[in-house]
Order: structure tokens, then sequence, then C-alpha cells
């Protein structure tokens, strides 16, 4: 599933940019990207969308301390869809997705910053992520993962930076919005 990366067509100068980054790792570390290699792994992302494109469905992150999009680590995996997928069933307690598009809507060199996970010292390191457009049914019933999460609720569109502290991934999810709105 690397090929998903070669056959991204970057459609920024930014995405150029992370593209050749996770190229050049790619060329380095190979299939242990994967894994959860100390330095930087693959992880995979979702941005849950209702029907009408009007809200998206956002949880709240307890390591980030913010609302954001759905996702994890590869652990293994190479099907990015998948992991997409899977993470936003575990994230919000939706089965039912309808897939935008089989391919990424968009690719990024994310920074995890040190924290503990479960008691244990986590070093800062890169998600080379992929990210894909779900849609889902916003009247199916929601369930917070505990573990994760904080909570769990469809945000309108025109209102998420109200619930987004994390003042770099407003332009990924604004440009994900755009994208998926097209």
């Amino acid at each position: 599933m690397i090929d998903l990366f070669n056959d991204y067509q970057p459609k920024s100068d930014l995405e150029v940019s992370d593209l050749a980054y996770i190229m050049d790792a790619i060329k380095h570390y190979g299939v242990a990207l994967f894994e959860r290699h100390p330095a930087m792994h693959f992880s995979s992302s979702a941005m849950i969308f209702n029907a009408a494109m009007t809200k998206t469905l956002l949880i709240y992150h307890k390591l980030y301390d913010s609302w954001g999009w759905t996702g994890g680590h590869m652990d293994g995996q190479q099907d990015f869809l998948a992991v997409a997928i899977k993470e936003a069933q575990e994230e919000t307690g939706l089965s039912n997705f309808k897939v935008k598009s089989t391919q990424p809507v968009s690719i990024e060199v994310l920074p995890v910053w040190f924290h503990y996970k479960k008691g244990k010292p986590i070093s800062s390191h890169l998600h080379l992520n992929a990210s894909f457009i779900l849609i889902a049914d916003e009247n199916e019933p929601l369930k917070q993962n505990v573990e994760e999460t904080h909570g769990v609720q469809w945000v309108e569109l025109s209102k998420i930076t109200e619930y987004v502290s994390e003042p770099e991934m407003l332009p990924i999810y604004k440009k994900i919005i755009e994208r998926g709105l097209l």
C-alpha cells in the first residue's frame, strides 16, 4: 500500500513538500513505517461528514486536548482506508460509513509531541498520514470511546473553529472540508 503515496497527486505546495518527505522516509524505512517506528510511522485519519455535507463528526482527543478528526496508527496493517474506517468505528461507535473516495483526499506530515500513554513515556515523533472522507448518518447513535476521548459530537462546518483548539490542525481540516464539498 505504499503505492498510495506513489500515486498521490499533491494539490498544494505544502503537499508537494510533505509527499517528498514521506517518499524519503519510505526510501529509508520502508515497511517499518507500518509499525510504530520511534521516529516516524504511518497513520490514517478520516473527516466524517453527514449526508448533506453540512456537519462533521468530531471527537475530543484526550491526548491533544482538542476536538478533531478520527484516526490512528497502522499497527502493522497496510490498508490505509481500512484503518481510517476501523478508527472511525472505534472512536465514534458508528458502524456504517459511505466512503467518498478510496483514494486519500489529503496527506500530511504531523508532529506528535512527547506525552504519556497508559503511564509510559512516548517520545516526540511524526505521523506520515493519509486522510479520507467518510459519510455517516447523523441520526445513528454515537458511543464515546472513554479510553481515548472526552466526547463525540456533530459540529456544523461553519463552527469548527469554535471547537478545534489546535491552530496547526485548522488549515488541514479546512482543506479537507473544501475538498469534500467539491
